[in-house]
């Protein structure tokens, strides 16, 4: 069974305050691979 997620309009950042279109704004200029973005927090 799918359940649909609602993500908050606006959520913070250690350092700041973004919403949900900032955020998207941001990652997409990203090349990176999801699992390679993630990989950095483990090494």
């Amino acid at each position: 069974m799918l359940r649909r997620v609602t993500l908050p309009l606006v959520f913070t950042t250690p350092d700041s305050s973004m919403n949900v279109t900032d955020f998207i704004a941001k990652w997409r200029k990203s090349e990176r691979t999801e699992r390679s973005a993630a990989q950095e927090h483990f090494t």
